[in-house]
């Protein structure tokens, strides 16, 4: 049940249950209650008032007088016909009904299909001839994941059903089921146990399938090599162009063009991989002895030392200077070598000689408590630092050395007294952030000295507005029904990137209307989203009000390109009116991935720009090979045609 819904329901029942409190205690109801019943009051607390003389009518019902009250209990046998029963309980809410279709590869309707829940096994409907179904989903259960599977079929995506789509026609990829079972083995025939067999068919499905697949999400078929080298991949979908690779540990890759039909003698050969330069090394103990398990990082790359404290990690090929090398673990510190990506560098090609890191046996810590203004505990806030030493580049958020071995994160929620600890830290300051992972009220502190174990976070009263409403609009100023407005704080950006966590939430109704309450008055932003919009991120103003925002987010445009003549080397973009390049996105239900130019190999398929963008423009090597000026549609798919010259 959502959270707009349980506290109407909470609204209505608490005043019913209330009054028959008071009638069964023979309490005096209030004396100015005559007339229409007042609407039920807001509920600001689960506790019951104090005082329960005083409560209106329950919703639709007129008070009792109380003399008829007294009479009722004095003469039971001629009860008082104006003490009304109980009002009962309101009817459940009606079940959603979801409607759709299921797919084939291409787009083609396919019929007689089960459809299920991706990861529970009941068959919630068929489609029918024209790959039509329709089902219902209780109000209170959770909204499923669909996937086409069973009776010879096998699901190619996830469909992924959220308030933003469930009035939404659905749509449901299915294919034709196949086996498909062989061997691995390398190329001088040694069958190869634990080879990892995969069936990838994306690139193939986003080429052949005519419309977007924002709400579906992608399936993993994998298979393991047993001790004789044998896979075998049961009911998965056939799709043309679709191969089937498989690695294994010491060998290159290798793939084939996946059969369309059930095979049982595939047959799939690797080569010896080609030896790569590694860094090899020694982890220690402050005794001297050999660290066992540590973990030891370089870049993207980490390993566990051996028994005897080894350790063999790749080697980048183009490390940057200022890359650590970092070990760590658990209750003994960390310790680092800063700027090791510059050795690497100065002994390339070859790799630089072993290295021996000694942990430091002990480590910092920044610890304390988070009280509020009255210095009670708070629990449930989330303690983080913003700002460590990363190991890894491009990474959002990086791996850092502080807590390297250990846990990963920075980040400690208090416990029932308040306190949080953080460990594995280095001799400097860290920058502080403290919020509550409910409601996002956040503080941030100035940089902190690790070591510091004493450190108290004051929050202050306040800090929220009450109410944060208004209206989400298209550039034409149409509402915009269905977008999800949720609260978001920002936790990390960098490396071309950025993390946020989501507070409360709410959908836009008919008129594109929201309402959110207790949004806090810092820090915090509002995010845009749904099946129809782009992305849109909206700072807030704290300090006016925010009951009256006006949110103007671009509507989605969906288009696949054709490009006539030498493609070769050449990207794509999408310009608004003033010549400004617009981002190019792809959606699917778990996220979506964008960027500024699109290289003509990658733009098969179905992609998605905001109706800001009115130019297509192709570029080979910084110079313009072809141009179009559209005008594009938020409904269905625009086909847009490029001739390069």
């Amino acid at each position: 049940m959502s959270r707009n819904v349980l506290l109407a329901f909470l609204a209505l029942a608490v005043p019913a249950v209330l009054f028959v409190l008071w009638q069964a205690l023979g309490r005096e109801p209030s004396r100015d209650a005559t007339g229409p019943a007042p609407a039920a009051p807001a509920l600001e607390s689960p506790e019951a008032p104090a005082d329960l003389t005083a409560l209106p009518a329950a919703p639709g019902e007129r008070p009792t007088s109380a003399s008829s009250t007294r009479d009722a209990v004095a003469a039971p046998e001629e009860p008082s016909s104006a003490a009304a029963p109980a009002e009962p309980a309101p009817p459940a809410a009606p079940p959603r009904v979801l409607r759709g279709r299921v797919l084939g590869p291409s787009g083609t309707p396919l019929a007689g299909v089960p459809l299920r829940r991706e990861r529970r096994g009941g068959v919630l409907a068929r489609s029918d001839g024209a790959g039509r179904f329709e089902l219902e989903v209780a109000a209170d259960a959770d909204l499923p994941r669909l996937v086409g599977r069973g009776d010879g079929f096998a699901p190619l995506r996830v469909t992924v059903v959220r308030d933003t789509n469930l009035t939404d026609e659905l749509v449901v990829l299915s294919a034709p089921a196949v086996d498909l079972a062989g061997h691995v083995e390398s190329t001088d025939g040694a069958r190869l146990a634990g080879a990892r067999v995969r069936l990838g068919y994306e690139g193939a499905l986003r080429r052949a399938f005519p419309l977007p697949l924002d709400a579906t999400t992608s399936l993993e078929h994998e298979a393991t090599a047993d001790a004789r080298g044998a896979f075998a991949l049961e009911q998965v979908p056939a799709l043309e162009g679709a191969v089937l690779g498989a690695t294994h540990a010491g060998h290159e890759g290798a793939s084939v063009p996946a059969p369309t039909a059930s095979r049982a003698d595939l047959v799939l050969r690797l080569a010896p991989a080609a030896e790569e330069p590694t860094l090899a090394g020694l982890v220690l103990l402050p005794d001297g002895e050999p660290a066992a398990r540590a973990a030891v990082g370089f870049g993207f790359d980490d390993a566990r030392t051996a028994a005897d404290g080894t350790f063999e990690l790749p080697l980048p090929r183009d490390p940057e200077p200022d890359q650590p090398l970092v070990a760590g673990l658990k209750d003994q510190g960390v310790a680092y070598l800063p700027d090791f990506g510059a050795a690497v560098l100065a002994a390339a090609p070859h790799p630089p000689p072993p290295v021996t890191l000694v942990l430091p046996g002990a480590s910092l810590a920044i610890a304390g408590r988070v009280v509020d203004a009255r210095g009670e505990p708070l629990e449930g806030w989330v303690v983080e630092l913003t700002a460590g030493t990363p190991v890894s580049r491009h990474m959002t958020p990086p791996i850092v050395v502080e807590g390297f071995g250990g846990p990963r994160l920075l980040r400690m929620p208090t416990g029932a007294d308040g306190t949080f600890r953080m460990d594995g830290l280095l001799e400097r300051s860290y920058p502080v952030r403290a919020y509550e992972r409910e409601s996002l009220r956040c503080l941030y502190l100035d940089p902190v000295p690790a070591g510091t174990t004493d450190l108290e976070i004051v929050v202050p009263d306040g800090g929220v507005h009450d109410l944060v409403a208004g209206v989400v609009v298209s550039r034409t100023g149409l509402p915009v029904e269905g977008a999800k407005v949720s609260v978001g704080l920002i936790t990390s950006q960098g490396g071309g990137g950025v993390s946020w966590v989501g507070g409360a939430s709410t959908v836009t109704d008919a008129e594109g209307r929201f309402e959110l309450e207790g949004v806090p008055a810092a820090h915090v932003h509002l995010d845009v989203g749904g099946e129809a919009v782009v992305p849109h991120r909206e700072l807030l103003d704290h300090d006016a009000p925010q009951d009256d925002l006006r949110l103007e987010v671009a509507r989605r445009c969906h288009f696949r390109v054709s490009v006539a003549g030498d493609t070769d080397g050449g990207v794509l973009e999408a310009l608004d009116a003033d010549g400004e390049g617009l981002m190019i996105y792809r959606f699917q239900a778990n996220g979506w991935s964008g960027s500024s130019v699109l290289s003509l190999r990658g733009a098969d398929g179905v992609c998605t720009v905001s109706e800001d963008a009115v130019t297509f423009v192709v570029r080979r090597g910084g110079d313009e090979v072809a141009r179009r000026e559209v005008v594009l549609s938020p409904e269905g798919v625009n086909e847009i045609d490029l001739v390069v010259r």
